[in-house]
């Protein structure tokens, strides 16, 4: 019994012991979702959620992190009261990326569109909720990606596109995403597509009057050009990150500093796109989606649009603490 004890005190790790009462806490239960991680991994991973933690003003006596096997436990105060799903869980990549606009793109999306409308193998009616009524079903196959992909300014009464320069190329409710998704990746579908496209969702939905869980969130969808491997701009880049309120409308900014070796590409990169959108990704998801107004010398961007104080404290700590070796999973909360 007492070598079963040692065995498995030793195997569990306390990373912060505050003073933090049983009674008075809640915790989290994270494990990577995809891999096992060896010893160095599970040291990063702690490591960089701790910083995480302390970046959005959490101090070292109002959590704990303890690891047994392949579990991590976060053990909070219960005064601390946010959601901190996406900053344990997110790897925090980060990535500058060029965008298709609208107007570039829309043939590819009505090809999409009209190629679908003849399926012998009702593929797209498969991957749609079989209890839609009739007239959805019929609405469904003369328009089997724009039932669910609307693209911008798309006049869905007379099926007229309306040409609009922009960042995005449609809009998708959120219980809609997964069927886009699903006929973006099929393969009748990828050799309509340049090869040079990867597809984004925007990492929030774009009517505010809406909660973030409800399922008529509307999303935007975007397509980023494949970057370059030797003007590449990503997370090993970026020397620091902080949140400030923007002096235009006071709303909360995440403002980042390039390394010196990447400053000349960062450079490069915006003078090519003067007038156009760069994309601002993490995790695969586009969290900003700025046009470009000048040559940008000084290594500085910020990240903008519709985040709160908590969410751009998150977005800061994904971009400045590491990338973490997987992403995360909550096995209990």
């Amino acid at each position: 019994m007492l070598i079963r004890k040692i065995f498995l005190a030793i195997n569990t790790i306390i990373i912060f012991s505050g003073s933090i009462s049983p009674a008075q806490t809640t915790v989290i239960k994270i494990k990577s979702c995809n891999k096992i991680l060896n010893e160095n991994e599970s040291n990063s991973v702690e490591a960089i959620l701790t910083k995480r933690l302390v970046f959005n003003g959490i101090k070292n006596d109002a959590f704990e992190i303890n690891r047994s096997g392949d579990i991590l436990s976060i053990s909070f105060n219960k005064e601390v009261a946010r959601d901190f799903k996406n900053l344990l869980t997110k790897r925090g990549y980060f990535e500058v990326r060029e965008v298709y606009t609208y107007g570039e793109f829309k043939d590819v999306l009505f090809n999409i569109n009209n190629s679908l409308k003849d399926d012998p193998d009702k593929t797209i009616m498969q991957m749609t909720d079989s209890s839609e009524d009739t007239a959805k079903q019929i609405f469904i196959s003369k328009n089997p990606l724009f039932a669910f992909l609307v693209p911008v300014d798309f006049n869905v009464q007379v099926f007229e596109p309306k040409i609009k320069e922009g960042a995005g190329i449609g809009f998708a409710f959120s219980k809609d995403t997964a069927v886009v998704n699903k006929i973006l990746k099929s393969e009748s579908v990828k050799k309509l597509i340049p090869a040079d496209v990867d597809f984004s969702w925007s990492s929030k939905h774009k009517n505010e009057n809406v909660d973030s869980t409800d399922s008529n969130g509307l999303f935007e969808l975007y397509a980023l050009k494949k970057a370059d491997e030797n003007s590449l701009l990503n997370s090993t880049n970026i020397e620091k990150a902080s949140v400030e309120k923007s002096r235009y409308n006071r709303r909360p900014e995440v403002i980042f500093k390039f390394k010196p070796m990447a400053i000349l590409n960062w450079g490069q990169l915006t003078e090519k796109n003067i007038g156009r959108p760069l994309a601002l990704v993490i995790d695969g998801e586009t969290y900003s989606v700025p046009i470009v107004q000048a040559k940008i010398e000084s290594g500085y961007c910020a990240i903008s649009g519709g985040l709160d104080d908590d969410e751009a404290k998150i977005c800061g700590a994904l971009m400045s603490c590491g990338v973490l070796p997987d992403k995360m999973c909550i096995v209990e909360q």
